[in-house]
């Protein structure tokens, strides 16, 4: 079940992406988002369908990797599908809605698998800079933001563990009902805040060691931005621009 889960992890391949610019694929990521709030029209949700399923091809990465990530998902679709029969939404708005919250977790996938976690937090810095005026500490955001997402496959990992611990006592987790797994997973829970909280500790002095609190870090990469980043950013914007002149002028 948790393995299953690829929010977090870097496949190393050669691709297009993987040799993006790590700016230019939040500001796709962001753009994204921004067109999948905005769209309402069923034909420009299987526009957004077909661009991100381009978008994962050009990873060179199977997408069962991608699609194993919808069984996590299961219990928000649930969820999504009993709040819109709660508010008489029809069933294809409700289907158009779990798709787009699809495609976002799928976009933020592919960064992590396509990005090592030190250029998300080059990209994060790059971006958040506007926010310095306002005499906020863009690296110290950028590196929480970061720090957050590599804890998901700690999270992951540490629940994979316990599963098969429990399994070699013969707890079946797999094969046991609604309510046994939900005791599982209550148990679970506080092992689980635990450890994080042990590894949080030992990387908090890591990373004091490493002198993350002192001054301007430099980059290990020279990310330069090549055209196939404008290219991709462009594609984006102009979707983004039909998107908003459909909606608006119809």
């Amino acid at each position: 079940m948790f393995h299953n889960f690829m929010l977090g992890r870097y496949y190393p391949v050669r691709s297009k992406v993987h040799a993006m610019n790590p700016i230019s694929k939040i500001l796709c990521i962001v753009l994204f988002i921004v067109m999948a709030f905005l769209s309402t029209i069923w034909q420009l949700n299987v526009l957004l369908l077909i661009l991100t399923f381009l978008f994962l091809m050009l990873t060179n990465i199977s997408i069962i990797y991608y699609l194993r990530t919808m069984k996590i998902l299961f219990p928000l679709y649930f969820v999504v599908f009993i709040i819109g029969m709660v508010f008489q939404v029809s069933i294809l708005d409700s289907v158009f809605l779990m798709m787009k919250v699809t495609l976002i977790v799928f976009y933020f996938i592919m960064l992590t698998l396509t990005t090592p976690i030190t250029e998300i937090i080059y990209g994060l810095e790059k971006l958040l800079i506007f926010l310095r005026p306002f005499q906020l500490n863009v690296s110290a955001i950028a590196l929480s933001i970061t720090e957050a997402i590599r804890f998901v496959p700690n999270l992951i990992d540490e629940g994979s563990r316990i599963l098969k611990s429990a399994a070699s006592r013969g707890i079946d987790y797999r094969h046991s009902n609604f309510f046994v797994k939900l005791k599982i997973l209550q148990s679970m829970a506080s092992c689980i805040f635990q450890l994080t909280m042990k590894k949080s500790e030992n990387l908090k002095f890591a990373m004091r060691l490493r002198l993350y609190q002192c001054g301007n870090r430099t980059n290990f990469r020279m990310n330069h931005w090549k055209i196939f980043d404008s290219y991709m950013v462009m594609l984006y914007l102009l979707i983004l621009i039909m998107i908003v002149k459909k909606e608006i002028m119809g």
